[in-house]
């Protein structure tokens, strides 16, 4: 269980994400394509091509966890929608 305080930081990262990938390669990711370092303990969002898988990659004082969430019906943000990143605060309620 991922608890979210006002003081995380929240990334959804754009596009579409191979949902293959794992930890170790979703933390490569977010190093080499967003420029971040995966290990601050931010949280970072990824969305399937489809829309309706995201995994969540995120890391604590213990390693890191990656939470996967597949709907059966429906999608994430609706249709093809393509996440966009904007200096807007994210609630936890929001994701």
């Amino acid at each position: 269980m991922i608890t979210v305080v006002p003081t995380d930081r929240i990334y959804l990262c754009c596009g579409e994400t191979d949902m293959r990938r794992g930890i170790n390669s979703l933390a490569r990711m977010v190093q080499q394509v967003l420029a971040l370092d995966p290990h601050t303990g931010a949280i970072f969002c990824f969305r399937g091509r489809k829309g309706h898988i995201i995994k969540i990659l995120a890391h604590d004082d213990q390693g890191f966890c990656l939470f996967t969430k597949r709907l059966t019906d429906g999608c994430f943000l609706g249709g093809e929608q393509q996440w966009v990143l904007h200096n807007a605060d994210v609630c936890a309620s929001d994701i």
